[in-house]
């Protein structure tokens, strides 16, 4: 399917360009699942495949592991490859604006966010995570979602936001953003989900890190 620009015309621009924006429910959700599997080919957790099968270990299933694993850097290379090769065409000209504008519904925003969120966490995408964050209008977009109305997206956004913290080559654009804004961002991370930091330890390390790296700045 992305193998050349031209059969991601063909095959993947569709899916962004209309099928995720139709009124009819079960359309637009298959169409931003389907989404999910080609963005995300070859990232940890995108295959949904659960933990590995108890019992003994043969020749047979030891051979079909390597098998799989190779086949998952494959699809790691090709994602990589194609989401880098057409970065405008995909992220500016249409992930952006159409799956995580105003416009686009929850439903939209909140699995965009969840695509993206794993695009810029693997490895194999360090190339596409830095062009990404890199960015003054993405990182605007994204503490935009950050104050959403709706608690899921924005834990969310808070996942990608903070890949724009971590970054240790932010661009001065990036860091005066977070700078103008430094007060204002930590106290509303301060409060952001401080009911699930209870139950979730690495949110609250996570959240707590990236407080004090914008304090840093």
């Amino acid at each position: 399917l992305v193998s050349s620009p031209e059969r991601v015309r063909l095959y993947v621009y569709p899916f962004l360009d209309t099928l995720v924006h139709v009124p009819n429910f079960d359309i637009s959700s298959d169409a931003m699942e389907s989404l999910r599997h080609v963005l995300t080919a070859g990232c940890a957790d995108s295959s949904g495949a659960g933990g590995s099968l108890s019992g003994p270990t043969n020749t047979t299933s030891s051979t079909v592991a390597a098998m799989a694993e190779e086949t998952s850097r494959e699809l790691a290379r090709l994602s990589a490859e194609f989401l880098t090769r057409d970065y405008s065409e995909i992220w500016e000209k249409r992930f952006n604006p159409k799956l995580m504008s105003d416009q686009a519904n929850y439903m939209t925003k909140r699995v965009a966010l969840q695509i993206l969120s794993l695009i810029l966490l693997t490895r194999s995408n360090y190339a596409i995570m830095i062009q990404y964050v890199n960015s003054r209008t993405n990182l605007v977009l994204v503490m935009k979602l950050l104050r959403d109305t709706s608690p899921h997206i924005t834990l969310d956004a808070f996942h990608v936001f903070k890949v724009f913290v971590a970054n240790p080559s932010k661009i001065p654009e990036v860091v005066k953003i977070l700078k103008d804004n430094q007060d204002k961002l930590c106290r509303y991370l301060e409060t952001l989900h401080k009911d699930r930091e209870a139950s979730d330890t690495q949110f609250r390390d996570e959240k707590a890190l990236i407080i004090n790296t914008i304090r840093g700045l």
